[in-house]
């Protein structure tokens, strides 16, 4: 599936198929689908529930440190080496020696800095 990937070893052939999961409690039995890549998605477990006014299981990671990532173009995150970066800044720098007004610009994907600046400055009138 296109919105995992593995975490840092490829797995050997496919792992695509489902899981099953059986709730001891009430004895039901859940099954959710897995990748190619040995994941499933974490809000497939809210079908997991108690009743109708339970919203469902939710998953408990501290740090991330079991959570496959999401292939993205804009932010890389390796929680191992506490590496963040956005559009390839380190978020630190950006946090730290940033305008609110350059970070806003790297949410957009319009033109230039300059241009886009001008934009912000006659829409909110400064």
């Amino acid at each position: 599936m296109p919105w995992c990937t593995s975490s840092t070893v490829a797995p050997q052939g496919s792992l695509k198929g489902r899981l099953t999961i059986v709730d001891e409690l009430t004895g039901k039995r859940y099954q959710v689908p897995v990748s190619e890549d040995g994941t499933f998605k974490s809000v497939d477990l809210k079908k997991i529930t108690t009743g109708k006014d339970d919203k469902g299981l939710k998953l408990y990671d501290p740090g991330y440190l079991n959570t496959a990532p999401v292939r993205s173009s804009i932010s890389y995150i390796n929680g191992y080496e506490g590496i963040m970066r956005y559009h390839g800044y380190p978020i630190e720098d950006l946090a730290e020696s940033s305008t609110s007004i350059e970070v806003s610009y790297l949410l957009s994907t319009r033109g230039s800095c300059v241009r886009w600046t001008l934009r912000k400055i006659n829409h909110v009138g400064l």
